[in-house]
């Protein structure tokens, strides 16, 4: 076996292999991910009984760079200097699992980004090789999803905007405070994908939210605010505007926006781990939190 670099070329079999364990990506996902990221996959020579046959992928693996804030030297003088890096999209073909394939691919990502602090978001299957990896878990990530069977009222306590290009530097500053690490890449493509709205009351910004379409129909994330009431306003905007079924991956600072969007019809369908190698960085915010991640790779 060998691994290598991701080509695009990989994807369809990267996108096969996302099907058969049922999650939902499509092409379009796949290609926003690898084109944000750093892919890695193994591949195998699965016919024994010819060795000139061609290797075939047997597993793939991302990663995405979320540089320090005020790096500015390049050297780290502290584990919050180092940035993160978000690690997703790990997935080995049932018949290819029990090899010691996924603890090979964690093992690359984790050379790979050296002393960043990482972080993940876990299924139950995955969770025990990533504790094994000196993953510990460090919150809960509620993915709530479906068809709206009310619609939500918009509160005139904010005044929710598009974005342009005068708003998309308060966007990032917003984010910067809340991830505490740079994500302007991630930002800048997501606005090129959907639509972003941003909360402000008195002339102040409040939070933004994006919209886009992904999945089995549009993610409505990240949305980052100050307070669980400017997220639900950011949230009831963008929902009024969603086509179907749609889907958040709420925080656990979202648990009355949680409540508020089964009121409304959509379904709680999983709960997974949020786990860290390093510092968490996002725990050291303060005027704003993420509500919702911009996908469970992405964070």
């Amino acid at each position: 076996m060998s691994i290598r670099s991701m080509t695009e070329a990989d994807l369809p079999v990267c996108l096969s292999f996302t099907q058969q364990v049922k999650w939902p990506h499509r092409s379009i996902d796949w290609q926003l991910h690898f084109e944000l990221g750093h892919g890695s996959v193994i591949e195998a020579n699965l016919d024994s009984d010819n060795a000139q046959s061609a290797p075939q992928i047997v597993g793939c693996i991302l990663w995405w760079d979320y540089p320090a804030l005020n790096n500015a030297t390049g050297k780290a003088s502290t584990t919050s200097d180092l940035g993160c890096a978000t690690v997703g999209l790990v997935v080995v073909p049932d018949a290819m699992q029990g090899r010691g394939l996924g603890r090979t691919l964690m093992n690359t990502v984790m050379e790979q980004t050296g002393e960043r602090n990482l972080q993940l978001v876990a299924t139950v299957a995955g969770k025990r090789l990533y504790e094994q990896c000196g993953f510990t878990t460090r919150s809960t990530i509620y993915q709530v999803q479906g068809e709206l069977t009310t619609q939500p009222d918009v509160s005139d306590e904010f005044e929710i905007t598009d974005i342009d290009a005068s708003s998309l530097s308060t966007v990032l500053e917003l984010d910067n405070q809340a991830f505490q690490a740079n994500r302007s890449a991630l930002l800048q493509a997501l606005v090129a994908r959907g639509k972003c709205v941003i909360a402000s009351q008195n002339g102040q910004p409040q939070g933004y939210a994006f919209i886009r379409e992904s999945g089995r129909g549009e993610t409505i994330g990240p949305v980052v605010a100050s307070d669980a009431d400017v997220a639900k306003a950011l949230a009831a905007a963008l929902l009024q505007q969603a086509n179907g079924f749609v889907r958040f991956d709420l925080t656990e600072h979202a648990s009355d926006l949680k409540s508020w969007l089964t009121d409304l019809g959509l379904q709680q369908v999983d709960e997974v781990s949020l786990m860290v190698k390093g510092e968490w960085l996002a725990e050291q915010a303060a005027d704003y939190q993420v509500y919702s991640l911009a996908s469970q790779a992405f964070g």
